[in-house]
């Protein structure tokens, strides 16, 4: 168990002013079995109106608008989390059959079905055992490349593609497991050593969920802190929404996780 400490800062500037700004919010990490947060604190610029509600998997999101022009965006979120408290996160039965379902990023083809029955142990081992497998094999022979893949590139196109970054691994792992009736889930969180958010997946297994790393080849430990989760990408998308005004954006973030 470690206590870490948080920092996710999130920026947008704009080339032009933009108004009629309406957003969401899936940046604030929440207390569970596997973690505790002791101490939170989030700072949104500009808004004009702001309300923290959750979505249909649980995840804390913010709701807000600033309609007012302006040329910059910026999220802060910082706190203390206690990590490492449980191996695993409490089950929600509600979810466990939507989870065994692909989703849009994760239906398969045949690149990662081949990857499946080459990989695939007998069923006569538990989930977790397959899982765990899956992950490793995943980790060998796919590999950790930037700019080969962007947030709307599906499993199966990262699998042919060979490479790619932590949420084509996570992807790629859900599509395993949910041909095997495995449910599993996508996980937005962050990491000692990262300067981004990371992505891993959580399997169900024997009435709890479990984290796999599959871009470090690590089963998830105290260095990690959760976000969100839900089927794929598309359900944990950290900012959602509409403005008016022609303008180009520029993103940074920057997340620094560190042991206290």
């Amino acid at each position: 168990m470690k206590l870490l400490r948080f920092r996710y800062e999130m920026t947008y500037t704009y080339d032009s002013p933009i108004n009629g700004h309406y957003f969401s919010l899936k940046c604030i990490p929440g207390t569970d079995c596997r973690q505790k947060i002791k101490e939170f604190d989030i700072a949104v610029s500009p808004y004009e109106y702001l309300s923290e509600e959750k979505d249909q998997f649980g995840n804390k999101m913010l709701i807000g608008s600033c309609i007012k022009p302006h040329e910059s965006f910026r999220v802060l979120v910082t706190g203390l989390a206690e990590s490492g408290v449980d191996i695993y996160e409490c089950t929600d039965d509600a979810q466990n059959i939507i989870m065994r379902n692909q989703s849009p990023y994760t239906i398969p083809g045949d690149a990662i079905r081949t990857f499946y029955e080459k990989h695939d142990l007998s069923e006569s081992a538990s989930a977790y055992e397959r899982a765990v497998n899956f992950m490793r094999k995943l980790h060998e022979e796919f590999a950790y490349e930037k700019g080969v893949t962007d947030i709307h590139t599906t499993a199966e196109e990262a699998m042919k593609k060979g490479g790619g970054v932590c949420q084509d691994y996570a992807h790629i792992l859900l599509s395993l497991l949910r041909i095997a009736g495995i449910p599993c889930r996508y996980v937005v969180g962050m990491m000692t050593g990262e300067g981004f958010s990371h992505a891993w997946v959580e399997v169900f297994c024997k009435g709890f969920w479990y984290g796999l790393d599959a871009t470090n080849n690590l089963l998830v430990s105290d260095e990690y802190i959760k976000i969100s989760h839900g089927r794929d990408y598309g359900d944990c998308i950290v900012n959602k929404g509409i403005y008016k005004g022609n303008a180009r954006e520029e993103q940074r973030i920057n997340v620094v996780v560190e042991v206290v």
